[in-house]
């Protein structure tokens, strides 16, 4: 049980993870363009 336990904490941790990089890309995505359209 306490295995299963630890393999749902990682499991949450990792998409937590997965979630934040995403996110990540996301904000450097926008603020890219933000500077795009900022030159122009």
């Amino acid at each position: 049980m306490v295995n299963y336990n630890a393999y749902l904490l990682l499991a949450k941790g990792l998409s937590f993870f997965e979630f934040l990089t995403n996110l990540g890309k996301l904000t450097v995505k926008l603020e890219g363009k933000k500077q795009a359209i900022s030159k122009e």
